[in-house]
């Protein structure tokens, strides 16, 4: 039988996608790049915001045209799986990804339509059965942990994703020297929190050593950590041998009584605090921040522009609040949409001016670049380890270097957040 999968939402999302790709195939089920081969398509949605809710039935409802039976799973099924079989007749089923093996085996087992596998127990999404990261060659993420215990007042995740359950670290290094041993370049550790990853004392800091001590050449990058969790242990460990000096912090707001209202569990002069002791461990930084949140005054926006404009942030997303129902911050009144937008946009322009200044200080400058695909035009692309894959810079190298080959090249120009480099 012959299956399209289509990813939707986060690289976290993208762990699980490739849960259920090698489910199926394990299972003698025959991957197809198009939908229209295909006997079922699995669409792995995203519900962390509107948009992302909006893309993802906008994916089934287009991707249902086709002959194949349709599944939808990810985070969107997992909140409101019974409203989407009752909306949309199209689907075939919905299929949880709290316990991907229980819903896959749910999938192949049942004769019921439309199948509905939303197990309520939290499962393993590291089993043996499971070879990760199957797209993305030479980068590969790596999930440490699952679910979060934050509980910021705007964020469904715990509701989706359960509370914070962390891997064993020798399983989580066995799954690196897997993927290091196919020849992937770079692992990049995500999870709701990075920082948050505890596993019987072990702590990040632990584990970043044990996997900056694998003997091999590669990348390892920390994604998707929390201003509230790091501290001069984690910062340290940054210095390890190949751990890249980035990493992905949203702060989302610098205004004490905003970041209160978020339930951030951290306030201004810490963030300030950890942001200036990452650039003197000369760690750039990716940051995304919220606008709008109810209750935002022009004053705690013109705080958080103010800190916007200090140039701390190498790469910064910045996103208006979504209300989302079942959140605490969905009740809190004085939210304006149309003031949300504006502001997001006017952080998103004092950004871009920045990072303009920032890529052309580049030129000249000789850079390690990890080549990733190679253009028509017979050029390489790829990434400095300053920028992570999909949401920051390329550079283009004139034609030397195969994928997953590092290479020392020399930026000489920029258009764009594209780099064009020349080596020797």
């Amino acid at each position: 039988m012959k299956f399209y999968f289509h990813k939707l939402g986060c690289p976290k999302n993208d762990v699980d996608g490739d849960t259920w790709i090698s489910l199926l195939l394990k299972h003698g089920y025959q991957r197809v790049d198009s939908p229209e081969d295909s006997d079922i398509i699995l669409v792995n949605t995203c519900g962390f915001i509107d948009e992302a809710k909006e893309e993802s039935i906008d994916a089934i409802l287009s991707l249902a045209e086709n002959r194949a039976k349709i599944y939808a799973t990810g985070c969107m099924s997992e909140l409101f799986g019974k409203e989407m079989l009752e909306a949309m007749p199209e689907l075939d089923g919905v299929l949880g990804n709290r316990n991907i093996p229980e819903s896959f085996r749910n999938l192949i087992d049942s004769h019921s339509s439309p199948l509905h596998s939303l197990p309520r127990d939290y499962g393993d999404w590291y089993s043996d059965d499971v070879d990760i990261n199957l797209d993305t060659f030479p980068y590969a993420y790596l999930k440490i942990a699952e679910g979060c215990s934050n509980r910021c007042s705007y964020c469904l995740l715990p509701q989706i994703r359960g509370a914070e359950r962390s891997l064993p670290p020798d399983r989580i290094v066995s799954m690196a020297e897997n993927l290091l041993q196919k020849g992937m370049k770079e692992l990049i550790l995500v999870a709701q929190d990075t920082t948050r990853y505890e596993y019987k004392g072990v702590k990040l800091p632990y584990l970043i050593d044990m996997l900056s001590g694998l003997n091999y050449d590669y990348w390892l990058r920390i994604m998707y950590t929390h201003p509230a969790h790091i501290d001069d242990k984690v910062i340290n460990a940054m210095s390890k041998p190949k751990v890249v000096p980035y990493i992905d912090m949203p702060i989302q707001h610098i205004s004490d009584r905003v970041l209160r209202a978020m339930n951030r569990k951290t306030d201004g002069k810490r963030i300030r605090d950890i942001v200036e002791q990452l650039e003197r461990a000369g760690i750039a930084i990716r940051t995304t921040v919220m606008t709008g949140f109810p209750g935002e005054t022009q004053e705690d926006f013109e705080q958080l522009k103010d800190y916007v404009s200090e140039g701390h942030f190498l790469h910064l997303g910045a996103f208006a609040f979504s209300p989302q129902e079942g959140t605490k911050a969905f009740d809190i009144p004085g939210f304006d949409i149309e003031v949300a937008e504006e502001r997001r946009l006017e952080i998103e322009e004092l950004h871009n001016h920045m990072q303009d200044e920032f890529n052309n200080g580049l030129i000249g400058e000789k850079k390690i670049i990890l080549i990733e695909t190679h253009g028509e035009d017979g050029s390489s692309y790829g990434r400095m380890a300053e920028d992570a894959p999909d949401i920051d810079r390329q550079v283009r190298v004139d034609g030397k270097g195969k994928p997953g080959d590092f290479i020392e090249a020399e930026i000489c120009a920029e258009f764009g957040g594209l780099f064009e480099a020349e080596t020797d």
